[in-house]
């Protein structure tokens, strides 16, 4: 047991946590084990921790925000256990050695928790994991050959393709040339028939408030599409989602995807605020339940909010995870049925906003 100073307990005690699960062979052993303790509270990415404990490979922890760091630590997505590492590191086979919050976006700490603590108002968290003895070691969900590209691209519109049509030309290049994904939501875009012009990509979904569903022709036969009012208008306009029930071709399987573009400014009689793109969130995650059911979902957007606001936290309390987050540019998944392969985020090419790309594998 130790306390973040680096001081070791021999039992349970207010203010410690555990740091290493099982009996210990000898005295040798478990005063090698209360060292190894103390540098890991105090310096939790140091060689001699990652020495000091036992995990899997990273690549089977689950809802890893993109950052992993030495001594079985990685920073995780806190909605989906509460904040707390201890159910976190519970959730594949492991235990919780230490918590903490992290400085910025990376394996620096704020501040140490207890792992049975709940770390609040934050999207991510530092967990510190050791394998459980007592358990089988988690192995990974069976994953198909299906494999998605999806983008999420702001188009800077009336910039792009009106001030400066040189930039629109940039923007359609990257789409055609460089991104090449299978399908795409993208935000600000006035025409979706010039996009198509430039790039072959298909429509796919209504158009609703310069926003909705592209993708690559051949791949997809497209079923049922829509769009919908989220009642979460700001100065520019209603906010919508548009939607597209795709058919994978190659396999058979039937996928959906959901784009929108959420409130940013205030202004001719409306206000946008963080509560306002929160019920915007939940009239979209109602629509989502209506017409996709259980079946195998992606979002895509410009939310212009903070991941830690009410709004993407509402999608990542309710069966999504984050594949990709770069600014106010994100794409979602439904866990149970994703596995996410690979993300990186695009060069803007002439737009104010770079697109984020991630590649899935269906399950």
């Amino acid at each position: 047991w130790v306390r973040p100073e680096g001081i070791q307990a021999s039992k349970a005690v207010a203010g410690y946590t555990c740091f290493s699960y099982g009996q210990m062979g000898s005295t040798t052993a478990s005063t090698t084990t209360s060292t190894a303790a103390a540098t890991t509270a105090s310096l939790p990415t140091t060689s001699t921790t990652a020495s000091a404990l036992s995990c899997t490979d990273f690549r089977l922890w689950p809802n890893v925000d993109g950052v992993t760091c030495e001594g079985c630590t990685a920073l995780v997505l806190t909605a989906p256990y509460g904040g707390r590492c201890d159910r976190y590191c519970e959730s594949f086979n492991h235990i919780c050695v230490s918590a903490s919050e992290e400085q910025n976006e990376d394996c620096q700490v704020k501040e140490t928790k207890q792992c049975s603590e709940e770390i609040s108002d934050t999207s991510d968290m530092l967990c510190t994991c050791q394998q459980d003895p007592s358990l089988p070691p988690p192995t990974a969900p069976p994953v198909s050959d299906i494999s998605i590209k999806v983008a999420s691209y702001n188009l800077y519109w009336w910039n792009a393709f009106g001030q400066n049509p040189e930039n629109g030309e940039r923007i359609c290049n990257n789409i055609k040339n460089t991104l090449k994904p299978d399908a795409m939501g993208v935000q600000e875009c006035d025409s979706p028939d010039l996009i198509n012009s430039r790039t072959g990509y298909l429509r796919a979904s209504d158009f609703a408030g310069g926003q909705g569903v592209m993708v690559s022709p051949g791949l997809f036969t497209m079923g049922e599409s829509g769009s919908r009012d989220l009642q979460a208008t700001g100065k520019w306009g209603p906010r919508f989602v548009t939607w597209s029930q795709l058919t994978h071709n190659p396999s058979g399987r039937t996928l959906w995807i959901f784009n929108t573009h959420w409130c940013v400014h205030s202004g001719n009689g409306q206000t946008c605020s963080a509560d306002k793109r929160y019920t915007g969130a939940k009239n979209m995650l109602d629509v989502i339940r209506e017409r996709a059911g259980n079946e195998p979902v992606l979002i895509t957007g410009d939310f212009n909010a903070a991941m830690s606001e009410a709004g993407p936290q509402h999608f990542l309390q309710n069966g999504f995870s984050l594949a990709v987050n770069n600014w106010v540019d994100s794409i979602f998944y439904s866990a149970e049925h994703w596995r996410v392969s690979d993300t990186w985020t695009g060069n803007a090419a002439g737009s104010d906003h770079p697109p984020v790309v991630a590649e899935l594998s269906l399950i």
